[in-house]
């Protein structure tokens, strides 16, 4: 070439290859980045972890009050629906006690 440049040299890097700044070898730098790697899905793991954990924590408590609120309504509901059918017991009870009072007062006179 007679352009006034240098002639390049016969093994330029080409911009797929790395080239190691501190004269690492590729495998080094693979392993580096492969390490890498590694600790940055440990600590996506970690956080994941630790937000499923304070999410499920959550989780919990909304659902320990909800269920207690149906529960207790529930309660209610059958406690009320009950109260006609115990009203009727008693009075079957009492009417029936009372029957057996009487009578038994007859029969000793």
């Amino acid at each position: 070439m007679t352009n006034g440049l240098r002639p390049s040299p016969p093994q330029v890097p080409t911009l797929t290859e790395v080239v190691p700044a501190d004269g690492a070898s590729a495998a080094e730098q693979a392993s580096t980045k492969a390490s890498a790697r590694q600790d940055v899905m440990i600590s996506r793991t970690a956080l994941e972890d630790q937000i499923l954990h304070q999410v499920l924590q959550r989780v919990d408590l909304v659902l320990e009050a909800r269920i207690a609120q149906a529960v207790q309504t529930v309660v209610t509901e059958q406690t009320k629906a009950l109260i006609p059918r115990l009203r009727e017991e008693v009075e079957l009870a009492v009417r029936l006690a009372v029957m057996a009072a009487v009578s038994a007062e007859l029969d000793g006179r």
